[in-house]
């Protein structure tokens, strides 16, 4: 498949805009906890090729309660996000799969701390994308949480960490165009694009045939990044029903912060020894 014409080539600036960086920022790694979040949530990054742009897909998007039909599933979404890695000009082996099933990350935080810190040394990139924790989905949160627990023990060398907006529960719909707090830090940037970068994002979309129905829930005109903010795992993220709560999604958010808790103890104690 040939590369898209007239992408974006802002997304250097994008990540020297929300970091206040005083160099070049030119090697991007984007978290997405599932195969499409990363055209969700960062587009606009993705789609600048002056970049050296990494995406490191944290589950295969196939529910293990799917059975013969989640194994399909997974062949689809596969193929899916490699239309659309080629679609954005980003190299096959700039593409990482961790392969865990989808809703099963907080069952297997150590492992995926451990193999975020290996993928963070071997790429080494300047700034590294994540979601938000909000409770939107137990994928986001646990993404969210094994690269913070990865880079912490990077000291100096961390590279800058920064989140894209997804979604969250706000009065019991689901919020996809604003992060969950946007108030007591630094505004968020919003990046608006262009109607030839949303045509360009619209057909992004297309690819993901899977994935129509939930596609259709979020909007193509901008997109929203900020510096990633310093979460406690061990509290909620709001108060009341978590939006991964009103479905059979294999986990509350009590038990996602039970196990976060074991991971951070475990993470720790292993750093000491």
């Amino acid at each position: 498949m040939e590369h898209a014409e007239g992408l974006i080539d802002a997304g250097a600036k994008i990540l020297e805009g929300v970091c206040h960086a005083g160099r070049p920022l030119r090697r991007i790694a984007v978290f997405a906890p599932h195969p499409d979040d990363e055209v969700i949530g960062a587009f606009s990054i993705l789609s600048d090729s002056t970049l050296e742009r990494f995406v490191i897909f944290v589950t295969d998007g196939a529910p293990l309660k799917l059975g013969e039909d989640g194994m399909k599933l997974r062949r689809v979404r596969r193929d899916e996000s490699d239309e659309v890695a080629a679609f954005l000009g980003i190299l096959p082996n700039h593409l990482h799969r961790l392969g865990i099933p989808d809703q099963e990350t907080v069952f297997q935080l150590p492992e995926l701390i451990h193999q975020v810190s290996r993928l963070i040394s071997e790429v080494a990139p300047e700034a590294v994308l994540i979601p938000s924790y909000e409770g939107g989905h137990p994928d986001h949160d646990s993404t969210a949480f094994a690269v913070h627990q990865a880079v912490q023990r990077l000291g100096e060398d961390r590279p800058r960490l920064f989140e894209m907006c997804l979604y969250h529960d706000r009065n019991g719909s689901m919020e996809t165009r604003a992060f969950l707090s946007e108030s007591g830090e630094a505004a968020p940037m919003v990046v608006n694009l262009s109607e030839s970068q949303r045509l360009l994002k619209q057909e992004a979309f297309r690819f993901y045939r899977s994935q129509r129905e939930v596609l259709s829930y979020f909007q193509t005109e901008s997109e929203r990044f900020r510096v990633a903010r310093d979460y406690d795992f061990r509290s909620a993220p709001h108060s009341g029903t978590l939006f991964y709560e009103r479905f059979d999604w294999n986990v509350d958010g009590a038990r996602w912060r039970a196990l976060a808790g074991e991971a951070i103890t475990e993470h720790r104690a292993g750093n000491a020894s």
